[in-house]
């Protein structure tokens, strides 16, 4: 008999953070509602308001945050009347549980494993050390850790990152919790690893009856995972229902829009959609449409009134297009093709030929010294004006060659020729003029103390480049391109989005006019709807100046958008390689076809769940 009881009813949450500027509202007015063993993905761009309704559910919310509800229930019980020492011995940890984005900051690292996961249990959920601790190793075994018992004594930095995203599972399943809130459970892992980890989700949320609430913003992940979606914006749920009709037939502007700046799989590759701006920061209260500053179909009672909830409980959004307006729309995605540039003739700009690249590394700090073969016997050759991607997970040896063509790091064995010169006999200023990096997190790559024109303008001090005028003017110009606004010239990196960040650092490579940029993972750290600008952004770049991508990403999808040529990695050797529309197609090798087996796609959204 299914379990029909609704184990989470929200009603009306708010959480007001008060700043010195004045109150925000960073969430209002949300409500949904959870059945046992049912899923609901709440999706949407960073800052708007996803993680900080999970943390008003767990009471994590920080010291300047006050929350607001007209009535929050597990299981039929009202738990907003809790005080703080009965939430947390009997709620938190017990009844519902959190899984976070990153288990490495999650975990502890100077308790074992063991301790971790027993702790909670002991002391709140009365289980004898003993009963704790062969429970502990009967989830390891469910969540698929091998020799469960020997990983009790280990502690979080002996285990790969899969691994610790495991033990976070099982750590939240410890006292059979009735809701479990994942919050980017997957952001930080490989694309396969990705997909074991949501695949052990529904299988344990199935098993033991669970409901769930997953927090991402990649749509993907949520078309073949949940039952039911929820897609906020500016603190608000804009547009919630079942998911295969949210994701096939969105109806808000916003949720358009998020779904035109996903990359698809399928077909030929076309210009992805773009939201312009960011998301608001609303102080005070909100007597207008909250995406009416970012819609392109905005009319002036947006600017004025509140919009209207259309549709019934189950299906809903908070627009005043009717549907029938809504019907007569364009599409969100432009309808103009992206076909990546195929290049087949001509010299390569840059030749790796058989390269080698070893560690010496131990596992303790007296074990035995052991030799790693990170590189293996790599040959690949990158023509002037494509896009080569160099594809595989963590550990296959993409940033390690990456760094090698670069210049960055020694090969041990094997040549690397850029422009028909060694690199690793060329002179560094002359290698920096043909070849430049743009790196994963634009935050960390950026001096936080130097002002935009400071930090793009930089590489031209370096090589004594032109005066101050020529170089301020070279700094103008490179920033018209890449679409950053010239009022941002003296704004520092922490007063930037993460998009006008990205395009600070591609800025920053392009002022020297390189023929090659090595992209290592450019979008990976980014929301969909900045993920797409930049896409778009460096397709145009190539069209416009001729340039060369080597791109770095364990993101399929990115691939099929923007690349020529694949080359797949696989334990320091590549396993594939050839042009992406075949390779995408029909894979050769195994583990290329895991990779490409493992990716999530929107179309799944609503079909039958392993």
């Amino acid at each position: 008999m299914l379990d029909k009881r609704t184990i989470l009813s929200v009603d009306d949450l708010e959480v007001v953070l008060h700043t010195a500027v004045g109150d925000l509202k960073a969430v209002r007015g949300t409500s949904f509602d959870l059945k046992a063993g049912e899923a609901i993905g709440i999706v949407g761009e960073s800052g708007s308001g996803k993680s900080m309704t999970a943390l008003a559910l767990m009471r994590l919310l920080p010291r300047v945050a006050q929350l607001r509800a007209n009535a929050i229930a597990l299981d039929g019980v009202a738990i907003d009347t809790a005080n703080d020492r009965e939430f947390a011995h009997s709620i938190a940890g017990q009844k519902i549980s959190m899984i976070f984005q990153e288990p490495m900051t999650s975990l502890n690292p100077v308790y074992s494993i063991g301790r971790q996961l027993t702790e909670a249990a002991v002391q709140f959920a009365g289980l004898s050390p003993k009963a704790a601790r062969a429970r502990a190793i009967e989830l390891l075994e469910r969540v698929g850790i091998p020799d469960p018992v020997g990983r009790l004594e280990q502690y979080p930095h002996q285990l790969s990152g899969g691994q610790r995203q495991r033990v976070m599972i099982a750590m939240a399943l410890m006292n059979e919790p009735e809701l479990i809130i994942a919050d980017e459970p997957t952001t930080a892992l490989d694309v396969t690893v990705q997909a074991q980890i949501m695949e052990l989700l529904a299988e344990l949320r199935r098993e033991f009856g669970m409901a769930m609430i997953l927090i991402t913003h990649d749509l993907a992940v949520v078309a073949s995972t949940v039952d039911k979606v929820a897609v906020m914006y500016g603190g608000e749920i804009v547009e919630k229902g079942p998911c295969h009709e949210v994701l096939t037939n969105p109806m808000h502007p916003y949720t358009r829009g998020l779904l035109a700046c996903v990359p698809k799989m399928d077909g030929t590759p076309r210009r992805l959609g773009a939201i312009p701006g960011i998301v608001p920061a609303l102080l005070g209260e909100v007597d207008f449409c909250v995406f009416s500053s970012r819609c392109a179909h905005v009319r002036d009672i947006c600017r004025t009134q509140r919009p209207p909830l259309q549709g019934d409980g189950a299906r809903s959004y908070s627009c005043i297009l009717t549907p029938a307006e809504i019907a007569t729309l364009p599409p969100a995605q432009p309808t103009e093709e992206m076909s990546p540039p195929m290049v087949t003739t001509g010299p390569a700009l840059i030749e790796a030929q058989g390269i080698h690249k070893f560690y010496r590394v131990k596992k303790t700090l007296f074990g035995q010294t052991k030799t790693l073969h990170a590189v293996n016997d790599v040959s690949l050759q990158i023509r002037r004006g494509e896009t080569f991607a160099l594809v595989g997970e963590s550990g296959s040896g993409k940033t390690t060659l990456a760094k090698i063509l670069l210049g960055l790091s020694p090969a041990d064995g094997g040549a690397v020729l850029l422009d028909g010169e060694a690199v690793n006999a060329m002179d560094g200023r002359k290698r920096a003029r043909l070849m430049q990096p743009i790196f994963q997190d634009p935050y960390s790559s950026l001096n936080p103390r130097h002002t935009i024109a400071q930090i793009i303008a930089r590489p031209l001090d370096v090589h004594r480049i032109g005066d101050a005028a020529s170089r301020k003017q070279a700094v103008l110009d490179v920033m018209d391109r890449v679409g950053l606004p010239e009022r941002v010239l003296h704004n520092y990196p922490s007063q930037m989005s993460g998009g006008q960040r990205q395009r600070v650092a591609i800025a920053r490579a392009l002022i020297m006019k390189p023929a090659l940029l090595v992209c290592d993972e450019p979008t990976s750290a980014l929301d969909v709807s900045v993920q797409a600008q930049i896409l778009n952004l460096l397709a145009d770049l190539q069209q416009d100046l001729g340039l060369t991508y080597l791109l770095i990403t364990h993101n399929i999808a990115v691939v099929h958008q923007v690349a020529s040529r694949i080359a797949v990695m696989h334990q320091g050797r590549i396993v594939e390689m050839g042009e992406a529309r075949k390779i995408l197609r029909a894979p050769e090798h195994d583990y290329t076809r895991l990779l490409l087996s493992s990716v999530p796609e929107l179309a799944t959204a609503g079909s039958d769940r392993k």
